[in-house]
């Protein structure tokens, strides 16, 4: 009777492997089917669900559909009572476990060649579109001021976007290293160039492009030390020692912690087992500046698990990122093509591990690779924050420089857990002011606002919103509209230890004095235009004193693009939407008046 069974089973097996070799086989040169007979029903059973499937497209009849799929499931239900009854136990297991690496096989080809063809698309319509849309570098490049100081890269050089994406052997990178993200770019040629930079923030190719130019001096002949496109003013910047020859290299993520692995590093009481969740923590920190929604949910604390894993899926364009991890393997390709100058090659650097991937970084930026954090994520202890420092430092060639957010509890005292700089985030001047008066600024802080505040003329009053209407709607030209740039009263500053500038209103110096603040500005690259951004570098560098920290600036140093250019509805002064929630200054209060 056993023997029996079995021939029983031996035949249909054998009828199983013959019928497969008729369906699959004319599809590739290698069948696709295996000894095991339970295997062969799982293969038969999902396509026939495809199958039926696809008649529905076909048809586009409910009725033909509802059919065929009744059908489907009574004749599905009693193929697979049958096979369970005639397979042993482990002939299941083992047909189910064949069945899930043949899934994967074939969705894995499916999508590497749907993969291909969208990168072919993209490769001809990039191609058709570049000389329309592609920066001149002898028209469309505009020299400006180079920050004295820059303490870090904001956005990771996010502003050198449209200058990476006029360069055929990076787009070559970018296509080889991030093939999703070439492909968006490729549709998104088009697009005005501050979305562009926009898009590119937290990018680790755009980075490791900014990063590269930095290093190297960008459209610097003869191998200068200065970053300056002219020679004449490379000259003179040399001589006043304007330009330092060796700069630190300080580069921003805007992270997101995993909340739960937060939680389960929280909840974690075994030594071992905390150090490979902080290692977890670190490795799957999200590198991510997120959407404006997705950030106000994140201020609010709700739904913490769920706004995590929108801002991973978000498409790069729209705030999303990867991990921190991933982002370091890709940055550290991304340079050792670059610097290599394999940018015609169509293969991709060898898989490296994250120590040999911060080895390279090392060795290509002449120095370790230096992070400044900016934490988006809310409500996480300090404690998790310091041990996520601690965890990157037990790595080569990396540390953290400091770590800053717009809600100062969130960093106070995270130095004395793991010995950062503790920077605090402001919209505006007024912001800073006001927090002093509310004593959650201390003396010896270290702060750092948008300086398009100090043009910003805040409509507090009824004249300065008619004047400021009145402008808008009677300047009609970009040239006059950049004419209206002004430092406010409470922007100027004197010399060190000299009187008052004229005048009985506040300024910012007066409180960087009398606080002894440590103060650095940034701007919104992808929102500010030449003249802003000229008057601005080039009041910071006359101003150290006051701007201790200089300016932090994502884009590549002296340089900046025509794409960026005011209108009526449109202002480019680098304060972008943070003018919707930034305060005012008010010269009516003082330092003094702090008790």
């Amino acid at each position: 009777m056993s023997h029996a069974r079995t021939s029983s089973s031996e035949d249909l097996a054998a009828l199983q492997r013959s019928t497969y070799r008729l369906w699959i086989n004319p599809l590739g040169s290698t069948p696709f089917y295996a000894d095991n007979p339970f295997f062969s029903f799982l293969v038969q059973w999902n396509l026939t669900w495809v199958i039926t499937l696809l008649i529905a497209y076909l048809t586009r009849s409910v009725i033909i559909t509802l059919a065929v799929a009744i059908i489907t499931i009574i004749v599905v239900r009693d193929t697979r009572r049958i096979w369970v009854q005639r397979s042993s136990k482990d002939e299941v297991e083992e047909g189910r476990r064949t069945f899930r690496e043949f899934r994967q096989t074939v969705l894995r080809r499916i999508g590497e060649s749907v993969q291909n063809i969208r990168i072919s698309r993209a490769s001809k319509r990039y191609s058709r579109r570049k000389r329309r849309r592609a920066i001149s570098t002898t028209e469309d490049l505009i020299e400006i001021p180079r920050p004295n100081i820059i303490p870090y890269s904001h956005g990771g050089y996010f502003g050198s976007a449209p200058f990476m994406l006029s360069d055929p052997s990076w787009i070559n990178i970018l296509r080889i290293l991030q093939p999703d993200v070439f492909c968006e770019v490729a549709r998104r040629i088009f697009a005005p160039s501050n979305y562009l930079i926009h898009w590119a923030e937290n990018n680790p190719v755009c980075c490791a492009y900014g990063v590269l130019k930095e290093i190297e001096g960008y459209f610097v002949e003869g191998g200068g030390k200065s970053r300056s496109v002219s020679p004449i003013r490379r000259e003179e910047e040399i001589k006043k020692e304007k330009v330092k020859v060796k700069e630190e290299i300080v580069i921003e993520w805007d992270v997101f912690l995993d909340p739960g692995v937060v939680s389960q590093y929280l909840k974690c009481t075994d030594p071992v087992e905390r150090q490979s969740l902080a290692d977890s923590l670190f490795k799957k920190m999200l590198i991510a500046h997120g959407s404006t929604p997705q950030l106000v949910i994140e201020q609010m604390g709700v739904l913490k698990g769920y706004n995590f894993w929108r801002v991973k899926q978000a498409k790069k364009s729209l705030g999303g990122g990867m991990s921190a991890y991933d982002w370091l393997i890709l940055f550290s390709q991304a340079l050792e093509m670059g610097e290599n100058e394999q940018n015609d090659s169509e293969e991709k650097p060898d898989t490296m591990g994250l120590a040999e991937a911060l080895n390279v970084i090392a060795r290509i930026m002449g120095q370790e690779l230096r992070i400044f954090l900016d934490l988006k994520s809310r409500f996480v202890p300090q404690e998790v924050w310091a041990e996520v420092v601690k965890q990157i430092h037990t790595y080569p060639s990396i540390k953290v420089q400091g770590c800053g957010s717009f809600v100062i509890e969130e960093v106070r005292g995270i130095s004395s857990l793991c010995g950062i700089n503790e920077v605090f985030f402001f919209h505006s001047a007024g912001d800073l002011q006001n927090a002093i008066h509310n004593k959650t600024v201390k003396t010896g802080d270290r702060v750092f606002f948008n300086a398009g505040s100090l043009l910003w003329d805040f409509p507090n009053s009824l004249s300065k919103m008619k004047r400021a209407t009145i402008e808008k709607l009677t300047v009609r030209t970009e040239k006059d509209l950049k004419e209206l740039y002004k430092l406010k009263p409470y922007a100027l500053c004197r010399a060190k230890g000299s009187g008052m500038v004229g005048g009985s209103g506040s300024t910012i110096q007066d409180y960087v004095e009398a606080f002894d603040l440590i103060v650095g500005l940034y701007v919104q690259e992808f929102s500010i235009d030449e003249a802003a951004a000229e008057l601005l570098i080039n009041h910071a560098n006359e101003n150290t004193h006051v701007f201790k920290r200089g300016m932090a600036w994502g884009g590549i140093g002296g340089m900046t693009i025509s794409g960026v250019q005011p209108s009526m509805l449109q202002n480019t002064d680098g304060l972008w939407a943070q003018r919707l929630c930034g305060r005012g200054w008010n010269e009516d209060r003082h330092p003094y008046q702090v008790d």
